[in-house]
């Protein structure tokens, strides 16, 4: 995956800038238990960087933080998982982890605090990152996810794919098919296009949140477990996930 000479002297140049500040280290972990607390301080970090505001991060999902957990803890058991934090002077700034399999790294998360943006911290981190893993010999490393300028960056080999879905030719299967996978898609690319689909997404999502909410809460009082089913949602956000 060689890059230009260009991007090489733009890449030591963020490390000297980044360098300015402080004592800069990357710290790995690749085994667990130990990855049960660095996974916890990725989602610190995300909850300093842009993704927050998109509820994009580990920490905004329940059922997608405990999913990670229970990755790093499988993959983790013979150091297939691998956790890299950036840190100035003991301070996280970014971090990226993924999965190492068949001498293969699956790049899956990277977060950086938004508060160094013009530091580049999570660019600087995955030059690290490919420098070790390629220095082991790695025969590949893949980014995963769509064409983003950030991931393009780094390479010019780009793999399609494609995604098969099956429906039974019956009214509700074909009614699903053109609304997620034809209207849907065609009202996405005009919005993007105007520049209003961030602002539509955070709507909708309010919406259906608040629509979502009020029905749960009208059948939890008619069979009567809306009183049960509260103390217990207090008793969830007391817990110790409660933060995540």
């Amino acid at each position: 995956m060689g890059r230009s000479r260009r991007m090489r002297s733009n890449i030591n140049r963020m490390r000297r800038r980044l360098a300015s500040l402080g004592e800069i280290g990357i710290r790995r972990v690749a085994s667990w238990p130990e990855l049960d607390a660095a996974i916890d301080g990725h989602c610190e970090i995300e909850k300093r960087s842009w993704k927050a505001s998109r509820n994009l991060g580990l920490a905004s999902d329940k059922s997608h933080y405990f999913f990670y957990k229970g990755l790093a803890r499988v993959f983790g058991q013979d150091g297939k998982f691998e956790l890299r934090m950036l840190e100035c002077d003991g301070q996280p700034l970014a971090s990226t982890f993924g999965i190492m399999h068949d001498n293969v790294f699956q790049s899956l998360k990277i977060a950086h605090d938004s508060e160094y943006n013009k530091f580049s911290p999570g660019t600087v981190l995955e030059s690290y990152e490919l420098e070790d893993l390629f220095g082991r010999n790695l025969s590949s490393y893949e980014f995963l996810g769509s064409f983003l300028t950030n991931k393009l960056r780094w390479t010019s080999i780009v793999y399609e794919t494609t995604n098969i879905h099956i429906y039974r030719r019956r009214p509700r299967q074909m009614l699903f098919f053109f609304n997620y996978l034809v209207f849907k898609h065609h009202v996405k690319v005009l919005l993007k296009k105007t520049g209003q689909f961030d602002r539509v997404d955070r709507f909708l999502k309010g919406f259906r949140y608040l629509v979502f909410k009020h029905h749960v809460k009208v059948l939890l009082k008619k069979t009567g477990q809306f009183d049960r089913v509260n103390r217990f949602l207090k008793r969830l956000r007391n817990s110790p996930f409660s933060r995540y």
